[in-house]
């Protein structure tokens, strides 16, 4: 019983403290009779809003580059793709059996979105006024065209025939405008192996990636043409490219598909397909940590700073309310409430600022970008809401805690001198 008592008790004083120092902090966040401290408390509210709106629009920028340039190079290439281990680096693949028992275990994968066949074969492409070398992938019939959007291709997909391989191409905009080419025009395209074999093509789609590795040599062809001219029987392709739902498994996709193959077959990651691609994104995971660690270091100092100015403000009411009786760690929670106020009211305006900059970015796409040098034509965004949590908790935390160190100042106060204090 008497444990209950004295547990009530000591919690009706503290709720007594927290109520006494919130009402004490309350009087004094937003009034100052120095012009001073005023505009340093101002700098330190002002610091702490442009640090959490520039760390969401840096969160939001990068997750949006990395995102939209995975997209763009998935969708054309795919995750995963698995082929024979012969196949040389001149797109030339070794034939695999399309086997419908292994597609089907590939699609039991939970994280597997779809399978599908596919064939390379380098070529050239001659135009009236240009030769240039291109490389050939076949697809057939279960091509995700749904992959482009309205934006990235024109035209229409390869009308895929039943017993004959179709005439239809779809070429990049990067190859068309280098040739001078449009939707409808013939085209010649000569391969080579034992000899020469000349091919005629039409024109019936235009596609765009935004990636210079992609967008510069890759043609879209029926599947059929590629096997004939590789004297392939029709269940044979040069591999499978295999396409997941979530971008972070992919790793362990891989794994997976890999133990469901022989030896003789290879799977490589779009990682490993394009590490100049995948090495720049995992800078841009470095860029932004090095920015949200400045940012809390400029809000941090700011706020330390602006607390030490409102205590030095307030010596005299710090001894009268010491003369009266009240304790250091009563007069130290004032101040820390206080700044938890600031802190709090900071976080408010940089989330507006922030998420109002990002979202006038993402409906009306203010910034643009070079897509030669970025991939990207403008500045994508996207709010990864465990980041934004993170990024607001956090800073939250971090801001607070250092604003112990200036409340120790309370304790050095003397009643006596503070209260002469000028």
């Amino acid at each position: 019983m008497s444990a209950i008592i004295i547990a009530t008790f000591a919690a009706l004083i503290n709720f007594v403290v927290l109520n006494f120092g919130y009402f004490i902090a309350r009087r004094i966040s937003y009034t100052s009779h120095r012009s001073f401290s005023r505009a340093i408390i101002r700098i330190a509210l002002l610091a702490v809003a442009l640090s959490i709106a520039v760390m969401i629009i840096a969160d939001a920028i990068v997750i949006g580059f990395q995102n939209e340039i995975k997209q763009k190079i998935s969708a054309f290439a795919s995750h995963i793709q698995v082929g024979k281990l012969k196949s040389n680096f001149l797109y030339e693949n070794e034939p695999v059996t399309i086997n419908d028992k292994f597609i089907s275990s590939i699609k039991n994968i939970p994280d597997v979105a779809y399978i599908q066949p596919f064939a390379t074969k380098p070529g050239i492409i001659k135009t009236d006024s240009s030769i240039e070398g291109v490389v050939l992938k076949g697809v057939d019939k279960s091509f995700a065209w749904k992959a482009f959007d309205d934006r990235s291709f024109t035209g229409k997909p390869i009308n895929f025939k039943d017993t004959v391989p179709s005439n239809d191409i779809v070429v990049s905009a990067n190859i068309a405008k280098r040739l001078d080419l449009k939707i409808g025009d013939p085209v010649i395209m000569y391969f080579m192996k034992d000899k020469i074999d000349a091919r005629n093509f039409t024109i019936t789609g235009i596609y765009k990636t935004g990636v210079e590795e992609v967008d510069k040599y890759f043609i879209l062809c029926d599947l059929k043409q590629i096997q004939e001219l590789n004297k392939w029987q029709p269940n044979q392709a040069g591999g499978y490219e295999i396409f997941i739902k979530d971008f972070d498994k992919l790793d362990d996709v891989n794994q997976q598909v890999r133990q469901m193959t022989d030896e003789s077959v290879d799977t490589k990651t779009i990682k490993q397909r394009y590490p100049q691609i995948f090495d720049w994104l995992g800078l841009l995971d470095t860029n932004i940590t090095v920015i949200l660690i400045l940012m809390a270091v400029v809000a941090t100092i700011n706020m330390i700073t602006a607390l030490l100015i409102m205590i030095l403000e307030r010596t005299q009411m710090i001894g009268v309310l010491k003369a009266l009786g009240a304790p250091n760690w009563t007069l130290q929670n004032v101040f820390l409430i206080n700044g938890m106020i600031l802190i709090g009211l900071g976080l408010v305006i940089g989330n507006g600022f922030g998420f109002g900059l990002m979202l006038i970015q993402k409906y009306f796409h203010v910034m643009k970008l070079s897509e030669e040098s970025y991939y990207v034509s403008e500045v994508p965004v996207y709010f990864n809401w465990l980041h934004i949590a993170i990024i607001n908790i956090g800073a939250f935390i971090v801001c607070s805690l250092s604003l112990l160190l200036p409340t120790i100042l309370v304790n050095r106060i003397r009643p006596v001198k503070a209260i002469r204090f000028e």
